[in-house]
């Protein structure tokens, strides 16, 4: 629904699919992510994309592959070696949305801990303890330069009425604050 939110105000979007965790052990999901950054950048300008303004939206587990999508980009750990890798992973721009970024230290490495049902265990097959050089290469934290807060919003809320609309809006104004208006580029072959 995001997507294509964004999409009508006039941003390419598109909806990545990665692996999840019962599927995959981690960074099988960021390579997932980072492949398609890849792919969009080599197919600008098939689908009009200005490859130097990319930008990542996610929330809850999403969120913390933005998180990851944007602090390490460059890593070739998280990069992955599948598809395009002569093409830059970089990501301009992250929106993260109730999306863990501390996974090293805080609640998720103390949940790995304790809780038996903790998907933390599930993702990285192991324990903050058993395996603390995978949950330090999964931890986003980096830099945070603002932070919206949406009134008697819930987890997951993006996805529902009344909060879709405020905050589909806080996210075309951040793309546009960083990016400028959204508008399309020419595509291929129509250049004069």
């Amino acid at each position: 629904a995001l997507a294509v939110d964004l999409a009508r105000r006039g941003y390419v979007a598109a909806a990545i699919e990665y692996r999840l965790a019962a599927e995959a052990a981690f960074p099988a999901a960021i390579h997932d992510c980072l492949a398609a950054v890849r792919f969009l950048r080599l197919q600008a300008s098939v689908y009009s994309i200005d490859p130097d303004r990319i930008a990542a939206v996610g929330g809850s587990a999403g969120g913390h592959l933005v998180g990851l999508m944007a602090s390490g980009g460059t890593n070739p750990l998280l990069a992955g070696d599948g598809g395009n890798p002569s093409a830059s992973s970089e990501i301009q721009l992250a929106v993260v949305m109730a999306g863990p970024l501390q996974i090293a230290s805080g609640q998720v490495a103390e949940r790995s801990l304790t809780a038996k049902d903790s998907n933390a265990l599930v993702w990285f097959r192991g324990t903050a303890e058993e395996k603390p050089e995978v949950y330090a290469l999964a931890d986003a934290f980096e830099q945070m330069t603002s932070l919206t807060v949406i009134p008697n919003g819930k987890h997951g809320c993006w996805n529902r009425l009344p909060w879709f609309t405020t905050i589909t809006d806080r996210i075309a104004e951040i793309l546009a604050q960083q990016f400028g208006q959204a508008g399309m580029l020419e595509p291929a072959g129509n250049e004069e």
